[in-house]
């Protein structure tokens, strides 16, 4: 059984509101008979979910005068609580002033806190753990999720002194205007990183990184060749016509099965015949260091690939096989991972609707060599200072993951009384209930 802080009830919430929905206005036949709507600016907006995600910026639905008197028993006002009830359940949003009248569109439910409630109360109950719990109680369907109007006016809410309700409202509003800062400052974070391993690569390439090593150790200046003179550029699949796809084939990999992470997918990529990895083989031989590069529709990005030949390459990638007596593969992919080598294909990358750069011009691109030590040494500062960025994105992660956390952390104190001190000035619960159902019963006789 629920133990209820002190001083504090349980109501159902037809008694601490006016509820209401869309279809309190008639049958569905009756509403599409006498509600017009339109796209430009008429007399009223008829308010939906997807308003309150745009922040009413665009697409807004309007209803002219006669539509918006027809639906007199769902006006909505400022102040009022919107809640979903199809598609999102419990998603919830305080009405703002719109400077024109305002009704409530269908997949929706009004709630119009009663005096003595205060309805930013009621829409944090309903963010809470326990509340969405009480929501999800209500809801059915599998395909298309909701929740009637019956079943919400019978749903119970906690319900503090009034002074109390404004006390918690105060302190969930600063604890989240904290929160949210929060969200915004750790949102920085991952740009921050990605242009930080973007100046590393761009630092490494250009001899900015190694410039200190570089003269001490009075290595030899550096020298543009021909990628094709340091590496073998091989078109894996010179037919370009993709292989039928078959059942239990070999994996035939493309820039397109390549994850966030820079991983090949080999478990969902096309499957195609046994026989078109025999051609492969005839035509290379992977060993460790290979890597691909994208050069049809996603330029660039080289991605390592295992030297274990159970696998094919799609057409629209190229084969990258470092000469290891004259270049360190490690360099080479790193080379061209940068920013300087991405601008200079990009530069000569063919404009077409769908973006394409040759083999010929591959085999062609000028890089700029250190030697075979000083290329030994970029390699470990790269990585050196990109593990230390992998150390702080860790970190970033698992705050992420607290503060996300947070918020139902709070509402959860929040509803068990634990988050604001009880005052004796409070008084009871109780007589706020006794209160309610007196003006009830009131309502009634008139």
């Amino acid at each position: 059984m629920e133990v209820l802080p002190k001083n504090w009830v349980k109501i159902e919430s037809n008694l601490v509101s006016d509820i209401t929905d869309y279809v309190a206005n008639g049958s569905f036949k009756t509403l599409s008979d006498n509600v017009r709507t339109f796209d430009s600016e008429n007399f009223a907006i008829l308010i939906r979910l997807k308003d309150f995600n745009t922040n009413f910026s665009k697409d807004l639905k309007y209803i002219d005068e006669s539509s918006y008197l027809f639906l007199n028993k769902s006006r909505i006002e400022p102040g009022d609580l919107f809640i979903s009830n199809v598609g999102n359940p419990g998603i919830c949003y305080i009405v703002p002033k719109l400077n024109k009248p305002m009704s409530l569109g269908p997949n929706g439910i009004r709630l119009r806190s009663k005096n003595k409630i205060n309805v930013k109360f009621i829409k944090y109950y309903l963010e809470s753990p326990h509340g969405k719990s009480e929501i999800n109680n209500i809801v059915t369907g599998t395909a298309q999720l909701k929740f009637n109007k019956t079943d919400f006016r019978n749903l119970k809410f906690p319900l503090p002194p009034l002074p109390e309700q404004e006390r918690i409202v105060a302190k969930l509003d600063a604890l989240f205007a904290q929160h949210e800062a929060m969200k915004k400052a750790l949102e920085r974070i991952p740009q921050l990183l990605k242009d930080f391993r973007q100046q590393i690569l761009e630092q490494a390439v250009n001899g900015t990184l190694s410039e200190h090593f570089h003269e001490s150790n009075k290595q030899p200046k550096w020298k543009l060749v021909k990628l094709q003179e340091v590496c073998k550029i091989v078109d894996p699949h010179p037919s370009h016509r993709t292989p039928p796809e078959v059942i239990n084939g070999v994996p035939y990999i493309g820039i397109g099965d390549i994850d966030v992470n820079h991983k090949i997918d080999f478990l969902n990529a096309r499957k195609v015949d046994n026989k078109v990895l025999q051609e492969h083989i005839n035509r290379y031989k992977l060993k460790n260091g290979d890597f691909i590069f994208g050069k049809i529709g996603t330029i660039g990005k080289p991605i390592k690939i295992p030297d274990t030949q159970d696998f094919c390459l799609s057409a629209n990638v190229i084969l990258i096989q470092p000469h290891e007596n004259e270049i360190n593969p490690h360099f080479i992919f790193l080379y061209l991972d940068s920013p300087l080598f991405m601008r200079n294909v990009l530069e000569k990358t063919k404009a077409t609707s769908q973006p394409a750069f040759g083999i010929k011009k591959m085999r062609d691109e000028l890089v700029n060599l250190p030697s075979l030590n000083e290329q030994q040494e970029i390699v470990y500062l790269v990585e050196s200072l990109f593990a230390k960025a992998d150390t702080i994105e860790k970190r970033y992660k698992t705050l992420k993951e607290k503060i996300d956390s947070l918020p139902q952390a709070i509402l959860h104190k929040a509803f068990k009384g634990e988050l604001v001190p009880q005052l004796p000035t409070d008084g009871d619960a109780k007589d706020l209930l006794e209160e309610i159902l007196k003006l009830k019963k009131e309502v009634k006789k008139k």
